[in-house]
């Protein structure tokens, strides 16, 4: 894996961590994943006018990328009501590797070697490892089903950022066709009042929550352009790293030898997906 895409990959999973726990720990999670996307979208959008916009071989991932990314927003933020950001972020990051690792040689022809199939695999068992405690997968029904929409995005994603040849530009537009999708059903699900005071609430979060998510995202498909999608979504799991300390250490969710062996683990799999 080139070093370039490693250090991408890396840098997107601290700034997708500190979102995520921006949206975990928000008043309203729903309104507050909203308005990030609409943030991140207005923030951004000249970027796809400077470039001419997207190409048109890449609208159709595009539409169907906005769609998924719909529902990720409805699954995530239900993951977060109902469990510890250490337990769902890494249940819902955790199963997506092996998935996107499947989905890439399914749908975009992606071999991977021995060792980056051994490091894939460390990776994904680790991040469940950290996740794991006693009856805590049983109820973790939605960031199960968060890490599945996760796959999905991002084989989508990996092959439509390839169309558009411009990371930035093509994230925004995703950005911009999820805000357009992801309006109405927070309009049905919140009343104006409570869209405006989570809003109100919460401003500076909002806008920061959108700029890491979207720079973190078109970190990772710069990333895709530069190394296969399997070995980029492995790197970008270790944001779960980040995650489980930021359960520990600032929402006091506990932290032990577990969490701290699995996430040592997930170092020896980052090491061999670099070397691979």
């Amino acid at each position: 894996m080139p070093a370039a895409a490693l250090m991408l990959a890396l840098s997107s999973a601290l700034m997708h961590a500190t979102w995520n726990y921006l949206v975990k720990t928000a008043r309203d999670r729903l309104v507050t994943a909203w308005a990030l996307v609409v943030a991140g979208a207005a923030a951004f959008s000249p970027v796809v006018v400077a470039a001419g916009g997207v190409d048109r071989s890449a609208w159709g991932h595009i539409v169907a990328s906005g769609v998924i990314h719909t529902i990720y927003a409805l699954t995530l933020t239900r993951a977060y009501e109902r469990g510890d950001l250490s337990i769902a972020y890494p249940v819902a990051r955790g199963l997506a590797p092996m998935l996107v690792a499947l989905g890439a040689l399914v749908f975009l022809s992606e071999q991977l070697g021995a060792v980056a199939v051994a490091g894939l695999a460390v990776v994904s068992v680790a991040l469940l490892f950290v996740a794991y405690e006693p009856g805590a997968l049983r109820s973790s029904g939605w960031a199960v089903a968060t890490g599945f929409v996760i796959a999905a995005y991002t084989v989508v994603d990996a092959s439509g950022v390839r169309a558009a040849d411009h990371a930035l530009a093509y994230t925004t537009a995703v950005f911009i066709a999820n805000a357009v999708m992801l309006t109405p059903l927070v309009i049905v699900l919140r009343s104006p009042g409570e869209i405006g005071n989570a809003i109100a609430a919460e401003r500076l979060r909002t806008v920061l929550a959108g700029l890491l998510s979207l720079g973190a995202y078109a970190l990772v498909l710069g990333a895709a352009l530069l190394a296969p999608i399997g070995l980029v979504a492995a790197v970008r799991e270790t944001s779960i790293v980040f995650g489980a300390l930021a359960g520990a250490v600032l929402l006091r969710e506990g932290m032990g030898m577990r969490r701290v062996s699995g996430s040592a683990a997930i170092v020896v799999g980052v090491v061999l997906l670099g070397v691979s």
